[in-house]
């Protein structure tokens, strides 16, 4: 993480933290779980409430099943808002069918589809 933190060159926008520094760095705007934590025989993952506001925006790279440990936190920490990466997954398949065929398919569709057939799929508020 502190190298590609240096690489990004900002050092006033970007640093690495390190998870026993957390409780002591104050609260975020932003906190995205981009781990595994939460997958397989993970035992998941406790973040202190502390990092969190009312304003704080949570995002979940993962979707589903996966989601809910850290969006459940989230939640519990009343996070603004919880967003699952359901939508990340949905909107890069329709930029990647941009690129292949021309043309950007509409998403809605998809995710009345998703909703339907995997309601478990849709963890986010």
């Amino acid at each position: 993480a502190d190298a590609l933190a240096d690489t990004l060159g900002e050092p006033a926008r970007v640093s690495s933290r390190y998870w026993e520094d957390l409780p002591a760095l104050g609260d975020f705007d932003l906190i995205v779980n981009a781990t595994s934590a939460a997958r397989g025989d993970a035992p998941g993952f406790e973040l202190p409430f502390a990092l969190a506001n009312r304003r704080t925006l949570a995002v979940d790279l993962n979707y589903g099943e996966a989601a809910v440990p850290f969006l459940a936190w989230a939640r519990a920490a009343e996070c603004r808002n919880c967003i699952d990466g359901l939508g990340m997954l949905v909107e890069q398949a329709a930029e990647s069918f941009l690129l292949w065929h021309g043309t950007r398919p509409e998403t809605d569709a998809v995710y009345d589809e998703l909703r339907q057939r995997k309601p478990v799929l849709v963890t986010a508020d």
